[in-house]
């Protein structure tokens, strides 16, 4: 490839001491290797930053930034990042999650190939108990997506993404109001989707590792932030589709709701 761009990766960082140098690994196994990272620390009550300056030690691409408080959830850490970063691309990775070795090569072609395109996403398995459980999404949205990303609740995972810098005042930030806590990138990506192109990887560049400390894990809170989302653009859709929507929404959350207490009710039977 004739372009070489610089990749800015992303990294917030809390409490991650046994999980952010196998993060870090995956980045730098890489097949391609212009890249610079920002990890940003959100305030680590444990070792995560000794353990982040040993790894700095041996490579220079990687700096870290120190938050000067602890914002309760990702969005800050990673706009300070944004803020910072000197790519031409931006990719974001959780200090727990993990990169195949391909997921910035591909992304690189496709946005340098594809100038129309704003931002590129990909398929990511999901990896539970240390086994892989699933692959997302589970079918292509690509181009004109906003309508389609509205109504299916968000089908872009924020570790598959790369998304052009913009460096101006046009620039895309993580909301860091608290009502979007859980869906920062649910709400990034429509209001990038409402005047943009997003482009499609069909094949999973990522590993979603999924634990007790995901931040997103509370049932009620997902549902409360993820009607906050709706609700904001909601005069942006057509009739139907809101109504299609709001439909589909509460109906997944009952669904939802429903397995989780007979998990529990079938736990409680157990012991």
């Amino acid at each position: 490839m004739a372009n070489n761009p610089l990749v800015s990766v992303i990294i917030p960082m809390f409490n991650a001491e046994n999980t952010v140098r196998e993060t870090i690994r995956s980045v730098q196994a890489q097949t391609y290797q212009n890249w610079e990272m920002l990890v940003v620390d959100n305030r680590s009550t444990d070792r995560s930053r000794d353990v982040l300056k040993e790894i700095i030690q041996q490579d220079s691409r990687i700096r870290l930034i120190e938050s000067d408080y602890n914002s309760g959830g990702p969005a800050r850490p990673r706009n300070i990042g944004i803020r910072n970063a000197l790519g031409k691309y931006l990719a974001f990775l959780d200090s727990d999650d993990l990169w195949l070795p391909d997921k910035l090569k591909l992304g690189v072609d496709f946005l340098e190939n594809n100038n129309d395109y704003f931002l590129v996403y990909s398929k990511c398995f999901i990896k539970t108990n240390g086994k892989i459980s699933g692959i997302t999404p589970q079918k292509a949205n690509a181009g004109n997506v906003f309508n389609r990303l509205y109504l299916e609740l968000n089908f872009i995972a924020c570790l598959t993404v790369m998304m052009v810098n913009q460096k101006n005042s046009e620039q895309y930030f993580f909301p860091e109001d608290k009502r979007f806590i859980t869906v920062e990138d649910y709400i990034l990506w429509l209001s990038i989707a409402r005047k943009h192109k997003i482009g499609f990887i069909d094949e999973p560049l990522a590993i979603y590792v999924l634990h007790g400390n995901n931040l997103s894990g509370g049932l009620f809170k997902i549902f409360r932030c993820t009607k906050a989302v709706i609700d904001e653009f909601a005069p942006f859709v057509p009739k139907g589709i809101l109504i299609a929507t709001y439909f589909s929404f509460y109906l997944k959350f009952i669904n939802m709701g429903s397995r989780q207490i007979l998990k529990q009710a079938a736990t409680r039977l157990i012991k």
